[in-house]
This record gives structure tokens, sequence and C-alpha cells, in this order.
């Protein structure tokens, strides 16, 4: 089974821990977009997304202080 993780994401610059894990990268994608939205970060759009590494690490900008990796661990 794939299981997802979302490491090194940034709310306004500052680091944030995220100790979950998702079935499928739409759903680490959904929670961080609810979870920005949760922050009074409104309007969230992807700007980039590019691998990091390799094909199961991508990290997603949405804008200069806010981004984050989704990662695809286990199998």
């Amino acid at each position: 089974m794939r299981v997802y993780k979302i490491k090194d994401a940034y709310v306004r610059n500052e680091h944030i821990d995220i100790d979950k894990t998702f079935t499928s990268r739409v759903e680490a994608i959904n929670y961080m977009f609810d979870y920005y939205n949760n922050h009074y970060i409104y309007n969230v759009e992807l700007e980039e997304e590019y691998a990091q590494g390799n094909k199961h690490n991508i990290h997603y900008v949405i804008s200069q202080d806010n981004s984050f990796n989704v990662v695809r661990c286990g199998r």
C-alpha cells in the first residue's frame, strides 16, 4: 500500500510539521489547501510544481512564503 506524507511545509515562511499520512497525493494536497484556508490564507492556487530528487518527492509552490512537499513512502 502506498502512503503519502507532507514534508517541509511552510506557512508564511515558517516551517510546520504535519504528522499525518494520506492514501493519495491528491488527498495530501487538498489537506494543505484546507490548512492554508484555515490559517487565513485565501485564494490558494498552485503556482509551480516540480520533482525534488525523484518523481516521488514533489514540491508544490503556492507563493513565495507558502509551499510544501508531498512524498510517497511505503509500497
